[in-house]
């Protein structure tokens, strides 16, 4: 399996479609929107499920397009980003889309390591030095600063996902399709990564709907994520 090209093509639209909504203000600090640990979550599961390895990132993350005007911060908020290291490759970001955003830029297909990505450029690094005087003039910079690698195993982040993730309101998603309904995602985007079903997004409206039909499609996921992931 071509790990890129399942996470571009099937997990990324997939995931987006579940859990990104418009910006806003929250908790102190700028809301991309994105709903970025749950998306590191499942990829972090998916990855080891498929390519045997993966870390969870805290960090920084910018975006400027070419001419320098500033169109998204993370730095100096209260609020960060978290991403995925599959391997060797870093930043792996699915979270990252500009869909509810009113800017005219390029939309970006897979944040997949450093590098030119389109009319992108990803720049990386650990803690906060800025490597934008690599970037060619005519790209958009994506700046990525590693803060740390999350301290998790595979097993303590099944047992109580909110080691990473943080309760919404009322309780968010766990509260209304029960504890599990993490693992039940997690299968889901398993069985589209292997081509088993189709992503929910192209007939399965709106995501609400599709979360109901996630659990309800997906009773025996907790067993099966753990049996995957060589847990049990």
């Amino acid at each position: 399996m071509d790990l890129e090209q399942t996470l571009r093509d099937r997990i990324k639209p997939e995931l987006n479609f579940l859990y990104t909504e418009k910006p806003g203000w929250r908790e102190g600090g700028n809301d991309f929107g994105w709903f970025c640990r749950e998306h590191a979550y499942h990829t972090y599961f998916l990855c080891r499920m498929l390519a045997g390895d993966a870390e969870i990132v805290r960090g920084h993350v910018s975006l400027h397009a070419a001419d320098g005007e500033e169109v998204l911060s993370s730095f100096g908020e209260d609020s960060d980003h978290a991403w995925v290291r599959v391997r060797d490759v870093c930043p792996v970001d699915l979270s990252f889309t500009l869909e509810y955003f009113d800017v005219d830029l390029p939309s970006i297909d897979l944040v997949y390591g450093r590098g030119q990505r389109g009319g992108y450029f990803v720049t990386y690094e650990t803690g906060q030095r800025d490597n934008k005087r690599n970037v060619p003039p005519d790209l958009h910079h994506l700046r990525y600063a590693e803060h740390e690698v999350v301290s998790v195993t595979p097993e303590s982040l099944l047992i109580d996902p909110f080691n990473l993730l943080k309760p919404g309101k009322r309780g968010g998603l766990a509260a209304e399709l029960g504890n599990d309904i993490f693992d039940r995602i997690t299968y889901h985007l398993y069985r589209v990564a292997i081509g088993e079903i189709d992503p929910f997004r192209a007939y399965v409206r709106p995501w609400q709907q599709a979360m109901k039909r996630i659990k309800a499609k997906n009773p025996d996921a907790s067993q099966l994520v753990r049996r995957l992931l060589q847990l049990s």
